[in-house]
C-alpha cells in the first residue's frame, strides 16, 4: 500500500475515532469540516448533499491519482488532526523522508515564493535554497528551517506553529 493510500486509511480511521467536533489545526475547523473538505475535493457532486459525519468519513474512496495529487495533502490533514488532539510527531522511514523531500522540492517554490530567501535544511538531506536571488550578499537576510522533511512540510504549508523545526 503507498504512501498516501496509508495516509488516508489512517486518517479515516483518526476522524472516525474522534468524531465530528474534535480540532484540528486548520482554523475554525473541526473534524466534520475537514472530512467534508476532503470528500468534496474528491467528489464534488456531494457538496450539496446532507450526509452524516461517518458517510462523510466513508464516501472518501482510494484513487488512481492519490500518490501523484494527494500524497502531502493526506499527510498534512493527518497532522492536523493528530498535533491539533495532543499527538506526538511520528516517526518515518528514510525511504518515506525522501520522498517527502522529493515533494518539497517541487511545491515549497510555489508556496514560499513571497517570502524573503529559505534556506530549508532537511535533515539527512542536502539544503533547498528557495528565492536564491541575493542569498550571498544577504547572508543574514536569508531564514534558515532545520528539521525533519516531513517537519518542514508542515512548516511550508503554514503549520508553523506546529512544527518541530529550527
Amino acid at each position: 500500500m503507498s504512501f498516501a493510500r496509508k495516509e488516508m486509511a489512517q486518517l479515516k480511521q483518526l476522524l472516525l475515532e474522534l468524531g465530528p467536533h474534535a480540532p484540528t489545526l486548520c482554523e475554525g475547523w473541526e473534524t466534520k469540516d475537514l472530512a467534508r473538505h476532503n470528500l468534496v475535493r474528491q467528489q464534488p457532486w456531494r457538496y450539496f448533499q446532507k450526509l452524516s459525519y461517518e458517510d462523510t468519513v466513508n464516501l472518501w474512496k482510494p484513487t488512481a491519482v492519490d500518490d501523484v495529487v494527494n500524497t502531502v495533502e493526506y499527510f498534512i490533514h493527518h497532522e492536523d488532526v493528530r498535533r491539533a488532539n495532543g499527538m506526538a510527531p511520528r516517526e518515518f522511514s528514510t525511504k518515506v523522508e525522501k520522498m517527502l523531500v522529493e515533494k518539497l522540492k517541487v511545491f515549497a517554490p510555489v508556496l514560499l515564493r513571497k517570502e524573503k530567501p529559505i534556506m530549508l535544511v532537511p535533515e539527512g538531506f542536502p539544503a533547498i535554497v528557495l528565492g536564491d536571488r541575493g542569498v550571498a550578499t544577504r547572508g543574514d537576510a536569508v531564514t534558515k528551517v532545520m528539521g525533519k522533511p516531513s517537519e518542514l512540510i508542515l512548516w511550508a504549508w503554514g503549520r508553523r506553529q506546529a512544527a518541530e523545526v529550527t
